[in-house]
């Protein structure tokens, strides 16, 4: 476990505000969900995030996730639209129903990946797409409530198959870095949760640099506990080499 991380988690259990406390996901002493690694896998026993308050979902077939992770989403999903209601967050792929190949990607195998746009600011609907090239571009941003959805990710890697690393463009970090600043977290809270500012190539931080993450993020879940064939790497891809998100 890196050190940045090894800090939020003590800040999590010390009491640290970082933006709320998703309940814990239903679990199974042995379950067999996300199978292999999510470049290499497949997933059986899946559940669908379905449209809710606050997020749409691009493509129902490919809107299916683990449960431990679906039910991560929907604690992280509730606490944004309840802190912004205003705001409405595109949701890209999980996986599909059984795992295995997605198009476009090279992960969202195993049920425990999911894209997800940055948040607009109130009353935009977010458009494009987050294939290549589009990903590039930069969007609209809303960086209060962007920085508030990574903040409940990182507060979820607490927990049992909570969230493990997320991907970002470096530039974009450096927006919410700013905006943290402006809020004024705490410094150690910041430095355990954005790579920013220690260089694009750093392995530090929950939030690491992509090239082609400049419009969304890409988050990956641990597997959860008992999940007895889920297998994965748990450091986040570097930066100089291309995932296909």
């Amino acid at each position: 476990m890196s050190g940045p991380l090894m800090v939020l988690r003590a800040m999590a259990l010390a009491g640290v505000a970082l933006a709320g406390t998703p309940s814990d996901p239903p679990g199974s002493p042995t379950v067999r969900h996300s199978i292999g690694t999510p470049r290499s896998g497949r997933l059986a026993g899946a559940v669908r995030l379905r449209p809710g308050p606050g997020y749409f979902v691009r493509d129902a077939a490919t809107s299916w996730g683990t449960p431990t992770m679906v039910a991560h989403l929907h604690d992280v999903l509730r606490s944004l639209h309840e802190a912004h209601p205003r705001t409405m967050l595109r949701v890209g792929d999980l996986s599909l129903r059984g795992g295995g190949k997605l198009s476009a990607h090279r992960a969202h195998q195993s049920g425990r990946d999911v894209d997800l746009g940055l948040v607009p600011p109130p009353g935009i609907r977010p458009r494009g797409s987050f294939e290549r090239g589009s990903a590039e571009r930069a969007v609209p941003v809303d960086p209060r409530a962007t920085l508030h959805l990574l903040r409940e990710l990182a507060a979820t890697s607490d927990r049992p198959g909570g969230a493990q690393w997320v991907l970002l463009d470096y530039a974009v970090q450096a927006t919410l870095h700013a905006e943290g600043r402006a809020q004024g977290l705490d410094p150690a809270e910041l430095d355990a949760l954005l790579q920013y500012p220690h260089g694009r190539d750093a392995a530090r931080g929950f939030v690491r640099h992509m090239p082609g993450h400049r419009n969304h993020i890409h988050v990956r879940f641990a597997c959860a506990p008992g999940d007895e064939e889920c297998r994965g790497p748990a450091e986040p891809p570097a930066p100089r080499v291309r995932p296909a998100r």
